[in-house]
């Protein structure tokens, strides 16, 4: 009776109108995937204000009750939060693209042919986990124990899947940023053995990519407010753009705003993940594409 209650009172919901205001306001989850707001954060204009939330489930509940216009967060949870909205939601554009890799200290681990009989290490129920299968899938490397496949481990904590690495409980692990960064730089036998966005464009072609992050606003944000809302991307994609060519102040910034990241291998974590603008000009759908 719940989730019937729930889904008729969705779509009215989220009809409430948007106060007429200048301000556009904003909601994040604080740390890395907050980056791209820095520049924003950063600056003088009064023009944002900014929500933190603690997980993806309450930034949803923020902008079902319009408390916010727009956030940042993971492709996955938008996703969901599109199926659940009825089109009351919708993403306006990709805020960085996939940056993982396999990291391995074994130096014959060059290719998916030489994972072969290991076991790897990947974050249960995480995109890197469903992208790493995908790929093995279309590379026909079977997911199994023994020579014949690869055995995959899980563990959601950073550390132990860095002390995994380096006792040797396991071969390999699938990271992204910034933990690809901050093992590379305690480790030196850590090596960064197969970038799998490679791995990607030779499944489905040059210049394909994986959406990590996304903004998901309001439809009635870029219906009922077109200049706030154009304003709005204008200004994200020149902190992009900004965070492209100075990734030192874009993590001297992480650190001193709400963004509240701080690593010592943050300039080479931001330096590496795949930031970038791109407009969605098409509805938007996480999935893998094949040729």
């Amino acid at each position: 009776m719940k989730r019937v209650l729930f889904a008729v009172l969705m779509p009215i919901i989220l009809l409430i109108p948007l106060c007429a205001q200048e301000v556009v306001r904003l909601g994040f989850i604080p740390g890395f995937s907050a980056v791209p707001f820095v520049h924003l954060m950063a600056s003088a204009d009064g023009g944002y204000t900014f929500t933190s939330y603690k997980a993806p489930s309450d930034v949803y509940r923020a902008l079902r009750d319009g408390e916010i216009h727009a956030a940042i967060v993971p492709s996955s949870s938008a996703q969901k939060m599109l199926d659940a909205s009825s089109g009351r939601l919708f993403v306006p554009c990709i805020t960085r693209n996939t940056d993982f890799s396999v990291v391995s200290s074994e130096a014959e681990i060059r290719d998916f042919s030489t994972l072969l009989g290991k076991k790897v290490c990947v974050v249960p129920g995480s995109l890197a986990e469903s992208f790493f299968r995908f790929l093995l899938q279309q590379g026909d490397v079977p997911v199994r124990q023994g020579d014949s496949g690869v055995e995959l481990v899980y563990e959601k904590n950073p550390a132990l899947i860095a002390t995994g690495l380096l006792n040797g409980t396991f071969s390999a692990a699938v990271l992204g940023e910034p933990a690809l960064s901050a093992l590379l730089s305690e480790s030196k036998k850590m090596r960064d053995a197969i970038d799998l966005q490679d791995e990607y464009s030779k499944v489905v072609g040059a210049g394909r990519t994986v959406p990590l992050t996304v903004v998901v606003a309001l439809t009635q944000f870029r219906d009922e407010e077109p200049n706030a809302y154009q304003t709005f991307l204008s200004a994200l994609e020149a902190s992009i753009q900004q965070i492209q060519a100075n990734p030192a102040l874009a993590a001297e910034l992480s650190k001193s705003t709400d963004v509240q990241f701080s690593s010592k291998s943050a300039v080479s974590a931001i330096k590496r993940a795949n930031f970038s603008y791109i407009p969605q000009k098409r509805p938007f759908s996480l999935r893998f594409s094949t040729r």
